[in-house]
């Protein structure tokens, strides 16, 4: 995904997370995170369009940059682009460090794994998230 997309995709996540009450968003630079939250939280926003091969599609997200894997974000925000059937992007929130380079998700997997993280999503919105360890 080129550069000014990853742009449009941060903004568009820190204007869904104001719609969601957030009052403080601010935009990040370096590898410390896209997104600081409450002044607390860092993000990592990261957006992918589907790829179709033999007719099933998948999404990979990009978890280095440069091939230099330095995760610094707390929690890492995945857009997935033009999901078959919906008409808006779903957006999903794993913990960090994830100690990969990609995540690659099939439609297979993206509905059996993805209804925890799309929890992390609302409750990220809804300031539910810490910096501390899920248990």
């Amino acid at each position: 995904m080129d550069q000014a997309k990853g742009h449009d995709a941060e903004n568009e996540v820190g204007m869904l997370l104001r719609s969601g009450g957030k009052r403080f968003v601010k935009r990040l630079h370096g590898p410390q995170g896209d997104l600081l939250i409450d002044d607390r939280l860092k993000i990592e926003v990261k957006t992918a369009a589907p790829r179709i091969a033999d007719g099933k599609f998948s999404w990979q997200f990009n978890i280095h940059r440069h091939g230099i894997l330095n995760e610094q974000a707390d929690y890492y925000l995945f857009r997935f682009e033009h999901v078959p059937g919906c008409e808006k992007p779903i957006y999903a929130v794993y913990k960090g460090p994830l100690g990969v380079m990609t995540v690659n998700f099939s439609m297979r997997k993206m509905l059996y794994t993805l209804g925890p993280a799309l929890q992390l999503f609302e409750d990220l919105k809804h300031g539910k998230l810490t910096t501390e360890v899920l248990k």
